[in-house]
């Protein structure tokens, strides 16, 4: 998910607790127990966030269980990467018998400069690969993201299998060229997605 430093939904900044629920619930109807869990932008407020940005209570609304991944204890994974060598990973997410990632719809005023960062970020996906994502577009966020942009209604959830080309298709949605994104580029020169054309879409 997408918790940040604990902004209100409204803000457009964290993943929508409603879309959070809806997610929790479908897990249960499949016949599994969700775990709804995230580490805040901000070491020691993670609790504070989920309740205030609303998905503690659309966990307790969906009985799911809420993980503060700051106290479950980590393990320390080897990456071969171009920048990390090793990560820490909150044992939940590698425990978990499915990942399923929900980031939300934003723009992030980083993503076109930060090369380096572009790179850590591919190094952690090229090793920890959720088996679905679940981007929150209904309202996203414009402008000086991740944080201080403003609320953008795009009315969309984009999903798949595969979070680069999730990240390809919301990139061109929003009005980019998906090779522009430094980080979707880095991905697809590594071997990771596939290019916008080879992407099977289904619209509900």
């Amino acid at each position: 998910m997408n918790a940040i430093i604990g902004f209100p939904a409204e803000r457009a900044a964290t993943t929508h607790p409603a879309v959070v629920r809806a997610m929790a619930e479908l897990v249960k109807e499949a016949g599994g127990v969700p775990l709804i869990g995230d580490s805040s932008g901000a070491f020691g407020f993670t609790g504070q966030s989920l309740e205030m940005c609303g998905i503690a209570k659309a966990a307790r609304d969906a009985g799911a269980k809420l993980v503060n991944f700051e106290s479950t204890g980590t393990y320390s994974v080897k990456v071969n990467g171009k920048i990390l060598r090793t990560i820490n990973v909150a044992k939940p997410v590698i425990d978990c018998d499915v990942l399923i990632s929900m980031p939300k719809l934003k723009t992030h005023q980083l993503a076109p400069s930060e090369e380096s960062l572009s790179h850590a970020v591919v190094d952690v996906y090229s090793t920890l690969k959720p088996a679905l994502a679940v981007m929150d577009g209904i309202v996203g966020m414009e402008g000086e993201g991740a944080t201080n942009g403003t609320p953008a209604e795009s009315n969309v959830i984009i999903s798949g299998a595969d979070c680069v080309s999730v990240d390809a298709v919301a990139s061109e949605v929003i009005g980019f060229f998906h090779k522009d994104i430094m980080i979707t580029r880095f991905a697809h020169e590594r071997g990771l997605g596939v290019g916008i054309q080879e992407i099977s879409f289904r619209f509900c």
